[in-house]
């Protein structure tokens, strides 16, 4: 179960977190740190809806590509409702 809750927390928060810690090294010591702060927030609430996005139409796309055992696992995987 932790798995299965790490994975999820990964796959969604992990893009965007990536994007803050790295946009923070690279920005944050030329501009200063609490100027770069709130832009780099804004681009990292775009990365998670876009995350978000790709996470609820993924396996449908799989679907379309014909792997639909794949699909099939990977809904019941991420919804235990599914089950």
């Amino acid at each position: 179960m932790r798995a299965r809750k790490l994975f999820s927390w990964v796959m969604g928060f992990g893009p965007a977190t990536a994007w803050v810690v790295f946009a923070m090294l690279h920005f944050g010591p030329s501009r200063g740190y609490w100027l770069a702060l709130p832009f780099v927030l804004a681009v990292a609430l775009g990365i998670l809806g876009l995350t978000g996005l790709f996470v609820a139409y993924f396996p449908a796309a799989l679907d379309r590509l014909g792997l639909r055992r794949f699909s099939a696992w990977l809904r019941t995987w991420w919804d235990e409702d599914a089950r």
